[in-house]
């Protein structure tokens, strides 16, 4: 089993946008092929922040990796990426930090 967790921190100002994209996310993911789970967890982290943490267990890390890799994710990136550049996408400050883990059977170790 694999889990990813993408945390995102994100001024409360802004926290539609993030909730859009949650919610964007979280439809691309159901029924998606080795997916055993997806959840979204929110917290009011500090003064003015909110962080949204998507939670996603998977059968493998091929079936993740399958999945993160997908063209249109893949081109979604590219075209907000190409949008910034040329000041055509408003700028929205988040803090992204990644964590994945997989399975251990703590009692063959």
């Amino acid at each position: 089993m694999f889990i990813s967790q993408a945390i995102y921190e994100v001024d409360v100002t802004a926290q539609h946008k993030m909730i859009a994209k949650m919610q964007e996310t979280m439809k691309e993911t159901m029924n998606v092929k080795g997916l055993i789970s997806v959840d979204c967890w929110f917290k009011e982290s500090k003064e003015s922040v909110v962080e949204y943490v998507f939670v996603t267990k998977w059968e493998s890390k091929p079936d993740f990796i399958t999945w993160l890799t997908r063209e249109e994710h893949v081109e979604g990136h590219k075209e907000m990426s190409n949008q910034k550049k040329h000041g055509q996408a408003e700028e929205i400050k988040i803090k992204k930090i990644v964590r994945q883990y997989e399975v251990v059977d703590l009692l063959s170790l």
